[in-house]
This record gives C-alpha cells, sequence and structure tokens, in this order.
C-alpha cells in the first residue's frame, strides 16, 4: 500500500519516524479489507481471522497426512482454532515488551504440544523431503503471529511481540534464496534466525526506526 508522506513532509525526510497513527490505521484496514472486511470488528472478523490463520499455516505446509477427510480435517482445525485463541487471548491487555516475545516462544511450544498430542493420528508420521513430522514450529508460529496480527489490525490488542515468518516477507527482506522456506521450522533458534533475517531488513527499511509489527504490515500490504 502506497501511503503520502508523514506529517506533509517530503519524502525525503518522511523516513525519519516509524508509521504515524493516521498511517498505521490505514495499513490496518488495508490488511482488513483483504478479507472483505468493511472495518474493525466486523460482525464475522474472528471467525475470518482464525480461518486464515490456520489456512495461511497448514497451506503448502506438509502436514496433514494423506487420505484424511474433511471432516476428519475440520475437527482438527475446530480444536486448533479453540486452542488458538485461549493463546491470543492472554496477550490482550498489559503485557510487558521485554517479555513478550518470550511469551510468544513459549506459546509457540506450548501450540505444538498440544497439537501433537491431540491430533497426531491426522498429521504426517514420518520426515519426507527435510520436513518433520506432525505439527511443527512452522504451524505454530505462523498460526499463532497470523492470529495476534488479526487481533492488533482490529483493535483488541496492542502490537504484537514479532510478525508471521513466510515465504513472501522472507522475500521481502531479501533473505535469499536458501532463507525463504519457513515451513519445516521446528526449532526456535531456527525461527530466531529468520526472524533476526526480518529485524535487519525492517531496520534498514526506509521507514526505520520502525517496529518490526509495523514493517511487515506495511510491506506485506
Amino acid at each position: 500500500m502506497s501511503l503520502p508522506p508523514r506529517d506533509g513532509r517530503s519524502s525525503l525526510y518522511a523516513a525519519d519516524v516509524a508509521l504515524s497513527a493516521t498511517q498505521l490505521a490505514a495499513e490496518k484496514r488495508c490488511f482488513l479489507s483483504k478479507f472483505k472486511l468493511g472495518g474493525p470488528l466486523a460482525d464475522n472478523w474472528l471467525s475470518v481471522a482464525c480461518w486464515d490463520a490456520m489456512t495461511s499455516a497448514s497451506r503448502r505446509a506438509h502436514l496433514y497426512r494423506l487420505g484424511l477427510t474433511q471432516s476428519e480435517r475440520d475437527g482438527v482445525r475446530e480444536g486448533w482454532a479453540i486452542k488458538l485463541r485461549d493463546l491470543a487471548d492472554r496477550y490482550v491487555g498489559d503485557v510487558p515488551e521485554a517479555t513478550a516475545q518470550a511469551r510468544f516462544e513459549g506459546d509457540l511450544i506450548v501450540l505444538r504440544s498440544y497439537m501433537n498430542e491431540h491430533y497426531a493420528v491426522f498429521f504426517r508420521s514420518t520426515q519426507e523431503n527435510g520436513y518433520g513430522p506432525g505439527f511443527r514450529i512452522a504451524h505454530a508460529q505462523k498460526s499463532l503471529s497470523l492470529l495476534l496480527k488479526h487481533y492488533w489490525c482490529n483493535g483488541i490488542m496492542g502490537e504484537p511481540p514479532c510478525c508471521p515468518v513466510d515465504r513472501r516477507i522472507l522475500r521481502i527482506a531479501k533473505a535469499g534464496q536458501a532463507n525463504e522456506v519457513w515451513t519445516n521450522l521446528d526449532d526456535l533458534d531456527d525461527y530466531r534466525a529468520k526472524l533476526a533475517l526480518l529485524r535487519r531488513a525492517a531496520a534498514a527499511s526506509l521507514l526505520a526506526p520502525i517496529s518490526l509489527a509495523e514493517w511487515e504490515l506495511e510491506a506485506f500490504n
């Protein structure tokens, strides 16, 4: 999304600060419009948010075993959505910035463990083509971070501690072809390395200084 210079200044000096409140609101509306939502807190926003979080995390991400019926898949998604909302709701309110990322990483482990404990029979059970079995950090980080992004854009919570990690944003960050794959992530150190690439891109952007969540929102739009 192309935005006008901040505070009416020329683009040469507009990069001195992050997004203004007006620009940030515009970026959030742009994100929500991708889902045909007229604005924050539309009637079906939460169901749309959960659908997007789970679909984006599982599409082409080598999660489900072959031959799964739609009914079985729907059962997995029902439990997944309930757990996602339970975790995301804990970010509503005051969450100390110093602990937010640590909490998020802990929640990734919680979500991965929960999904594998309850639904492992529906997931791939063997390593294939470099992808580990079961529900991985890849699926956890994408689904939870994307739901938090929806919460943020709908005004339910403050800024998320990080952003979704996926191929498109890694390409925007010029991470390099070898670093663009995210669907095989199942280690926190590897996940942190991807986030570090995004943080460097945010720090080098024309909008710097800017938070990772704001940078991803603007760049992805």
